[in-house]
Protein backbone atom coordinates (compact mmCIF):
# COMPACT_ATOMS: atom_id res chain seq x y z
CA UNK A 1 0.00 0.00 0.00
CA UNK A 2 1.46 3.32 -1.04
CA UNK A 3 1.45 6.44 1.03
CA UNK A 4 0.26 9.91 0.13
CA UNK A 5 2.47 12.95 0.59
CA UNK A 6 -0.69 14.95 1.21
CA UNK A 7 -1.48 12.77 4.25
CA UNK A 8 2.07 13.12 5.54
CA UNK A 9 1.90 16.88 5.15
CA UNK A 10 -1.47 17.03 6.93
CA UNK A 11 -0.01 15.11 9.88
CA UNK A 12 3.07 17.35 9.93
CA UNK A 13 0.89 20.47 9.72
CA UNK A 14 -1.14 19.32 12.72
CA UNK A 15 2.01 18.57 14.71
CA UNK A 16 3.50 21.97 13.89
CA UNK A 17 0.27 23.73 14.83
CA UNK A 18 0.18 21.96 18.19
CA UNK A 19 3.78 22.98 18.90
CA UNK A 20 3.02 26.53 17.79
CA UNK A 21 -0.03 26.90 20.02
CA UNK A 22 1.74 25.26 22.98
CA UNK A 23 4.72 27.59 22.75
CA UNK A 24 2.44 30.60 22.34
CA UNK A 25 0.46 29.58 25.42
CA UNK A 26 3.69 29.08 27.39
CA UNK A 27 4.96 32.54 26.40
CA UNK A 28 1.70 34.18 27.41
CA UNK A 29 1.67 32.37 30.76
CA UNK A 30 5.22 33.53 31.47
CA UNK A 31 4.18 37.07 30.55
CA UNK A 32 1.31 36.91 33.03
CA UNK A 33 3.62 35.68 35.78
CA UNK A 34 6.15 38.46 35.31
CA UNK A 35 3.47 41.12 34.87
CA UNK A 36 1.97 40.07 38.21
CA UNK A 37 5.37 39.93 39.93
CA UNK A 38 6.36 43.42 38.85
CA UNK A 39 2.90 44.98 38.95
CA UNK A 40 2.83 45.93 35.27
CA UNK A 41 -0.86 45.28 34.65
CA UNK A 42 -1.38 48.87 33.48
CA UNK A 43 1.72 48.83 31.26
CA UNK A 44 1.77 45.45 29.51
CA UNK A 45 -0.54 42.70 28.32
CA UNK A 46 0.38 39.02 28.27
CA UNK A 47 -0.84 38.34 24.72
CA UNK A 48 1.77 37.28 22.15
CA UNK A 49 1.32 37.94 18.43
CA UNK A 50 1.74 35.02 16.06
CA UNK A 51 4.69 36.68 14.34
CA UNK A 52 6.58 36.70 17.65
CA UNK A 53 6.27 32.96 18.25
CA UNK A 54 9.67 31.40 17.54
CA UNK A 55 8.51 28.17 15.89
CA UNK A 56 7.10 28.07 12.38
CA UNK A 57 3.80 26.74 11.19
CA UNK A 58 3.93 24.26 8.33
CA UNK A 59 4.08 25.81 4.87
CA UNK A 60 3.25 23.51 1.95
CA UNK A 61 5.54 25.06 -0.66
CA UNK A 62 8.47 25.30 1.76
CA UNK A 63 8.04 21.70 2.93
CA UNK A 64 7.84 20.35 -0.62
CA UNK A 65 11.01 22.22 -1.55
CA UNK A 66 12.68 20.71 1.52
CA UNK A 67 11.54 17.25 0.42
CA UNK A 68 13.01 17.80 -3.05
CA UNK A 69 16.23 19.10 -1.53
CA UNK A 70 16.47 15.92 0.56
CA UNK A 71 15.73 13.81 -2.52
CA UNK A 72 18.61 15.45 -4.40
CA UNK A 73 20.84 14.83 -1.39
CA UNK A 74 19.92 11.15 -1.51
CA UNK A 75 20.60 10.98 -5.24
CA UNK A 76 24.09 12.41 -4.71
CA UNK A 77 24.76 10.15 -1.72
CA UNK A 78 24.84 12.85 0.94
CA UNK A 79 21.85 11.19 2.59
CA UNK A 80 20.46 7.66 2.38
CA UNK A 81 17.05 6.10 2.83
CA UNK A 82 18.80 3.34 4.81
CA UNK A 83 20.56 5.49 7.41
CA UNK A 84 19.68 8.50 9.53
CA UNK A 85 21.43 11.84 9.36
CA UNK A 86 24.36 12.87 7.20
CA UNK A 87 25.81 9.80 5.48
CA UNK A 88 28.58 11.16 3.28
CA UNK A 89 30.44 14.47 3.42
CA UNK A 90 33.77 13.38 1.98
CA UNK A 91 36.24 10.67 2.89
CA UNK A 92 35.80 6.98 2.20
CA UNK A 93 32.69 5.97 0.28
CA UNK A 94 30.65 3.12 1.78
CA UNK A 95 28.32 1.66 -0.87
CA UNK A 96 26.70 -0.66 1.69
CA UNK A 97 24.81 2.32 3.12
CA UNK A 98 22.80 2.72 -0.09
CA UNK A 99 20.47 -0.23 -0.64
CA UNK A 100 16.96 1.13 -1.12
CA UNK A 101 17.97 3.90 -3.51
CA UNK A 102 21.26 4.01 -5.41
CA UNK A 103 22.94 7.43 -5.82
CA UNK A 104 24.38 8.50 -9.17
CA UNK A 105 27.80 7.02 -9.90
CA UNK A 106 29.44 9.96 -11.69
CA UNK A 107 28.09 12.72 -9.39
CA UNK A 108 26.31 14.40 -12.30
CA UNK A 109 22.56 14.76 -12.83
CA UNK A 110 21.47 16.62 -15.98
CA UNK A 111 18.40 18.85 -15.83
CA UNK A 112 16.75 19.47 -19.19
CA UNK A 113 13.49 20.92 -20.48
CA UNK A 114 12.71 17.57 -22.08
CA UNK A 115 13.54 13.95 -21.24
CA UNK A 116 16.83 14.06 -23.14
CA UNK A 117 18.95 11.84 -20.90
CA UNK A 118 16.35 9.17 -20.14
CA UNK A 119 16.59 7.52 -16.73
CA UNK A 120 19.62 9.64 -15.77
CA UNK A 121 17.62 12.85 -16.00
CA UNK A 122 17.23 14.55 -12.63
CA UNK A 123 13.45 14.77 -12.91
CA UNK A 124 13.19 11.05 -13.68
CA UNK A 125 15.43 10.23 -10.72
CA UNK A 126 13.21 12.32 -8.42
CA UNK A 127 10.19 10.47 -9.77
CA UNK A 128 12.03 7.26 -8.88
CA UNK A 129 12.67 8.63 -5.38
CA UNK A 130 8.96 9.37 -4.89
CA UNK A 131 8.04 5.90 -6.16
CA UNK A 132 10.52 4.14 -3.87
CA UNK A 133 9.62 6.13 -0.77
CA UNK A 134 5.84 6.41 -1.13
CA UNK A 135 4.91 3.50 -3.40
CA UNK A 136 4.11 2.98 -7.07
CA UNK A 137 0.34 2.88 -6.55
CA UNK A 138 0.26 6.49 -5.34
CA UNK A 139 2.99 7.82 -7.65
CA UNK A 140 0.84 9.90 -9.99
CA UNK A 141 -1.20 11.38 -7.16
CA UNK A 142 1.96 12.29 -5.26
CA UNK A 143 3.57 13.87 -8.33
CA UNK A 144 0.42 15.89 -8.96
CA UNK A 145 0.45 17.03 -5.32
CA UNK A 146 4.09 18.14 -5.61
CA UNK A 147 3.38 19.99 -8.85
CA UNK A 148 0.36 21.76 -7.35
CA UNK A 149 2.36 22.73 -4.25
CA UNK A 150 4.96 24.36 -6.51
CA UNK A 151 2.28 26.19 -8.48
CA UNK A 152 2.53 24.18 -11.72
CA UNK A 153 0.17 22.02 -13.70
CA UNK A 154 2.70 19.37 -14.69
CA UNK A 155 5.42 17.80 -12.58
CA UNK A 156 8.34 18.06 -15.05
CA UNK A 157 8.71 21.88 -15.19
CA UNK A 158 7.97 22.13 -11.49
CA UNK A 159 10.62 19.66 -10.42
CA UNK A 160 13.15 21.68 -12.37
CA UNK A 161 12.74 24.46 -9.80
CA UNK A 162 15.00 22.68 -7.33
CA UNK A 163 16.53 24.54 -4.39
CA UNK A 164 20.26 24.97 -3.76
CA UNK A 165 22.67 23.26 -3.37
CA UNK A 166 21.31 21.04 -6.14
CA UNK A 167 21.76 23.70 -8.82
CA UNK A 168 25.52 23.66 -8.33
CA UNK A 169 25.64 20.13 -9.69
CA UNK A 170 23.26 20.49 -12.60
CA UNK A 171 23.75 20.89 -16.32
CA UNK A 172 21.01 22.33 -18.52
CA UNK A 173 20.32 22.36 -22.22
CA UNK A 174 17.70 24.72 -23.63
CA UNK A 175 14.73 23.29 -25.47
CA UNK A 176 15.60 24.82 -28.83
CA UNK A 177 19.08 23.32 -28.68
CA UNK A 178 20.68 26.55 -29.86
CA UNK A 179 22.94 26.93 -26.84
CA UNK A 180 24.51 24.47 -24.46
CA UNK A 181 25.05 25.36 -20.77
CA UNK A 182 27.37 23.02 -18.90
CA UNK A 183 29.59 22.86 -15.91
CA UNK A 184 33.20 21.93 -16.48
CA UNK A 185 32.98 18.17 -16.05
CA UNK A 186 35.85 15.79 -16.82
CA UNK A 187 35.51 12.03 -16.85
CA UNK A 188 37.71 9.95 -14.50
CA UNK A 189 40.01 9.01 -17.40
CA UNK A 190 40.73 12.66 -18.25
CA UNK A 191 40.13 11.75 -21.85
CA UNK A 192 39.19 14.15 -24.68
CA UNK A 193 35.51 13.49 -23.95
CA UNK A 194 35.38 16.53 -21.61
CA UNK A 195 32.02 18.26 -21.82
CA UNK A 196 31.42 21.53 -23.61
CA UNK A 197 32.59 24.33 -21.35
CA UNK A 198 29.71 26.74 -21.62
CA UNK A 199 27.43 29.06 -23.45
CA UNK A 200 30.15 31.38 -24.77
CA UNK A 201 32.17 28.52 -26.26
CA UNK A 202 29.04 27.00 -27.77
CA UNK A 203 28.08 30.31 -29.34
CA UNK A 204 31.61 30.83 -30.68
CA UNK A 205 31.52 27.42 -32.33
CA UNK A 206 28.16 28.16 -33.92
CA UNK A 207 26.38 25.37 -32.12
CA UNK A 208 23.09 24.54 -33.77
CA UNK A 209 22.29 21.20 -32.31
CA UNK A 210 22.86 19.38 -29.02
CA UNK A 211 23.67 15.69 -29.16
CA UNK A 212 24.63 13.12 -26.56
CA UNK A 213 28.01 11.34 -26.58
CA UNK A 214 29.85 9.03 -24.22
CA UNK A 215 33.41 8.73 -23.01
CA UNK A 216 34.86 5.57 -24.62
CA UNK A 217 36.71 4.38 -21.48
CA UNK A 218 33.99 4.88 -18.90
CA UNK A 219 30.73 5.54 -20.73
CA UNK A 220 30.09 8.85 -18.95
CA UNK A 221 27.48 10.82 -20.87
CA UNK A 222 28.29 14.30 -22.06
CA UNK A 223 26.97 16.71 -24.65
CA UNK A 224 28.55 18.29 -27.68
CA UNK A 225 27.25 20.77 -30.18
CA UNK A 226 27.38 20.45 -33.90
CA UNK A 227 26.92 23.22 -36.40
Amino acid sequence: MGRLISDKFAAWQEECEQLFQQLKANDEELNRIFIDIYGLQDELTPEVEDKDVTVRRADLTREIKSLLSYAVGCLFGRYSLDAEGLVYAGGEWDASKYVTLQPVKDNVLPLCDEEYFGDNDLVNRIVEFVRVVYGADTLEENLAFIAKALGCRHHRPCLQQLPQPAAAHLRTADRAGKQCHFQQQRCPHDSPCTEASGQAEAAARGVRKVRKKHCPPCGVAYCAGSG
